[in-house]
């Protein structure tokens, strides 16, 4: 009897239903993923959208806080001058208001306020005029703001209402609202006359024998106009005299002993230079006071009047000075000196001193000493003062502040007279 046998099952079919749910899964994968690479992106495009908005409104701060550095006036000056040259400013404001045909008879209102803004103290004076017969409010507005241009970089304004013979302007000083104007007024259109600004003169009034009295050195620092320190090397507050005066912003020099003519009666101290030195000696005691005082910019002579006279020694003292990117003042302790003459036959920055302050240690005879630098740098452009740190240059220099900050002087850093 034969046997019934069974058909073999084939392999590998798979059922209908098994077919649709990989179908169905595969569809939602493809869904999901685009579904995250869509959200991806949205987030990539709202964050750099939000980059953009933050990056324009910060730079649109900056600009707006930070105002250019005038070429006329100068640098924006440190905390403790800013008052004295603010106040400064203002008065040069009040000048060119009676210039153009204002006077105190037009003034109707004045108030002074003191400020406290960006940790700079000062006094902003706010003024309200009557403008005469003979002038039209527009026409001095117009005048004001191109005097206000003047000082690009320095001074700026803001002018409102100046439709119906009259108008209102704000004046700020390196961002700081000094000024405020109202005026009222006028039938004439005749333009007034503005006459031209002239830019301030400048001086500088360096220092000497710095470095062996500690307590002067608050007394220079507190001074409302920058003074240069020249620091002898080697005594016992060298170092941390040229420390504190760079840490205040202000210029430091090394005040390099020389031989004088009277040595030995006046000996000019250790890491003195002499014309019977050989040249090994010479070169190692000038490279150990060059490294002695920090932060230098420039270098004068310290007694001298017998070396600045010996053309070989000055010629590797100023090579030195070249080498080293500084700057080389000529105290001028003698007229025979050949040191000025030299630096400048060889390229170094140079510069020779205008006026000895204080070579009378009188307050009175030094305060004069001050209106001869002043007058010098008028007829020359700019002008060079050395003095010394005695109580009584101390107290000239005190008191002739208010004529050191006014508008047709500046006193800048020693190495600033050498800029064009």
């Amino acid at each position: 009897m034969a046997t019934k046998q069974s058909m073999p099952r084939r392999q590998g079919r798979t059922s209908r239903t098994t077919i649709s749910s990989a179908k169905k899964k595969t569809a939602w994968d493809k869904k999901r993923r685009y579904i995250l690479i869509s959200a991806f992106l949205l987030i990539v495009l709202i964050s750099a959208v939000l980059l953009l908005i933050r990056v324009l409104s910060k730079g649109t701060g900056d600009v707006a806080s930070v105002p250019p550095v005038s070429p006329t006036i100068g640098s924006l000056p440190p905390p403790d001058e800013m008052e004295a040259r603010i106040a400064a400013l203002n008065e040069e404001i009040t000048g060119t208001l009676f210039d153009i045909g204002l006077s105190p008879d037009s003034l109707t209102k004045r108030t002074e306020t003191r400020l406290t803004q960006r940790d700079i103290e000062y006094v902003r004076i706010d003024e309200n005029y009557a403008v005469p017969n003979g002038l039209r409010s527009e026409r001095v507005a117009k005048y004001l703001k191109d005097y206000v241009g003047g000082f690009r970089g320095v001074l700026s304004e803001e002018t409102t209402g100046t439709a119906g013979g009259g108008f209102e302007m704000t004046v700020f000083a390196y961002g700081l609202p000094i000024r405020g104007l109202s005026l009222s007024g006028g039938t004439s259109t005749a333009p007034p006359h503005l006459p031209p600004r002239v830019p301030p003169v400048k001086v500088a009034i360096i220092v000497d024998d710095m470095g062996g009295n500690k307590g002067i050195v608050s007394d220079l620092l507190s001074l409302k106009y920058p003074v240069t320190f020249s620091v002898i090397p080697f005594l016992e507050y060298s170092t941390e005299t040229a420390d504190l005066a760079h840490k205040k912003g202000r210029e430091v020099m090394l005040h390099l002993p020389m031989e004088p003519l009277d040595y030995p009666h006046y000996n000019p101290g250790r890491g003195a230079l002499f014309t019977f030195m050989t040249t090994e000696e010479f070169t190692a005691t000038l490279a150990e006071d060059l490294a002695a005082v920090p932060h230098i910019s420039g270098v004068n002579n310290h007694m001298g009047s017998s070396l600045t006279q010996d053309r070989e020694k000055m010629e590797i003292v100023l090579a030195a000075v070249k080498e080293r990117r500084l700057f080389f003042v000529d105290s001028r302790t003698t007229p025979k000196s050949v040191a000025y003459d030299l630096a400048v036959s060889l390229g170094v920055s140079a510069l020779k001193r205008n006026v000895f302050l204080d070579n009378e240690a009188n307050v009175e005879s030094i305060k004069k000493q001050i209106d001869e630098l002043i007058e010098k740098a008028k007829a020359d452009g700019k002008a060079l003062a050395i003095c010394h740190p005695r109580p009584e240059t101390i107290r000239a220099l005190k008191d002739m502040e208010k004529r050191l900050t006014g508008s047709d002087v500046q006193v800048v850093p020693a190495g600033d007279l050498l800029k064009k």
